[in-house]
């Protein structure tokens, strides 16, 4: 289908599902499923009804607009990278940590070591 869209609830109709309704007016409509072309030739708002996706985007529900409609696999890619560079991040932070602990430990021993021969 050339549209992947619902018309009506807004989600996703994938290859070889849903069906289109023509109008004398030589408008397209793409529907998911039965149950939308029913409402829609019935004349409901999508707006009004809950399970639809124009709905929790009214209300502001829907929090994931922009990502949906990336593609999934470029959107992992960026989340991939953005992960490697947080770990990167934490290893040379810990690295640098692990460090000064073991120069204050040589310090501590090196000073216990003094007062020991002092005595």
């Amino acid at each position: 289908m050339v549209n992947n869209e619902c018309w009506f609830c807004g989600s996703k109709i994938h290859p070889g599902h849903g069906s289109l309704y023509v109008k004398n007016s030589c408008e397209n409509f793409y529907f998911c499923r039965s149950k939308c072309k029913k409402l829609f030739k019935l004349g409901k708002n999508p707006t009004f009804l809950a399970w639809c996706c124009k709905h929790r985007i009214k209300k502001g529900k829907c929090l994931f607009l922009s990502e949906r409609r990336l593609n999934h696999q470029h959107y992992f890619q960026n989340s991939r990278s953005i992960y490697n560079n947080f770990i990167l991040k934490f290893m040379f932070f810990f690295m640098k940590r692990n460090a000064k602990q073991t120069i204050r430990n040589n310090l501590i021993y090196q000073n216990i070591i003094k007062k020991k021969d002092s005595k």
